[in-house]
């Protein structure tokens, strides 16, 4: 089954360089010059670890080398009711510390024969509930509307995650094809995360479909994964541009 890989843009320099490292291994296997078996007695490295590697590259390419993290990876591991009362407890008293909470929770769970969580589980569920959450709870209506209700905010973890459509009258001139004065329409397509201009559209007309479907045309580049697949220069990665894969969501401003 096809696993979820994120873009090469969404992992960090280390983990590029290390899946790198694991490519340079298997250049000679892939060139048909080296076995698995020599590569193995060389580099001490068990042969049947390198036929996974050799395996997932054919699969995913650079990111099928790339080290993922532990799906249950900072999990708190305690049970749906230990930790609603968790929740329900720092939810009821906003002034209690962790430590309070911790010894509310585990005198819950001796009267109900359940397991005890520990300080720092009782501490990563606190810091995992929604902060507009705790916000309406604990500060009230006005403040939550203050803080969450006039802005919609979009955050984007990675280059390509997201990108924003957006159009504005510029505050300049320019001679139109009837040589009369008026001001231009820009249109632009910007990554969220980097604030890259992907693309840009400039016309007279006003913003319609049209002018941003063009504008995506001119944004949306040709992928470089098969320039990823056959280098072996780490320079080459940490120098591409972030813009040459397709995003994950757009967003167009009216």
């Amino acid at each position: 089954m096809e696993r979820d890989y994120l873009p090469l843009t969404a992992y960090s320099e280390e983990q590029r360089q290390a899946a790198m490292e694991k490519y340079k291994l298997l250049i000679p296997y892939l060139r048909n010059t080296q076995t698995l078996q020599s590569i193995s007695e060389e580099t001490a490295i068990s042969r049947r670890t390198l036929h996974y590697w050799v395996s997932h590259y054919e699969q995913y390419d650079l990111r099928g080398l790339m080290r993922k993290k532990r799906k249950d990876s900072g999990s708190t591991k305690v049970t749906g009711q230990v930790q609603s009362e968790i929740e329900r407890l720092i939810l009821t008293y906003k002034k209690n510390s962790i430590h309070s909470i911790h010894r509310k929770v585990s005198q819950f769970c001796d009267i109900n024969n359940l397991q005890k969580p520990s300080y720092s589980q009782v501490s990563v569920i606190s810091k995992k509930l929604s902060p507009s959450l705790k916000t309406l709870i604990h500060q009230g209506k006005k403040n939550y509307q203050n803080h969450y209700d006039i802005i919609l905010i979009r955050e984007a973890k990675y280059p390509n995650e997201q990108w924003q459509a957006d159009h504005t009258l510029l505050d300049i001139l320019f001679l139109n094809e009837k040589g009369q004065e008026e001001r231009p329409w820009l249109t632009i397509i910007m990554d969220d995360y980097s604030r890259a201009i992907a693309g840009y559209y400039l016309t007279f007309q006003a913003p319609s479909a049209i002018q941003t479907a063009l504008t995506l045309h001119q944004a949306i580049r040709m992928p470089l994964e098969e320039v990823l697949i056959h280098s072996a220069n780490l320079s080459i990665i940490n120098n591409l541009e972030l813009l040459w894969e397709l995003p994950t969501n757009i967003n167009i401003r009216r």
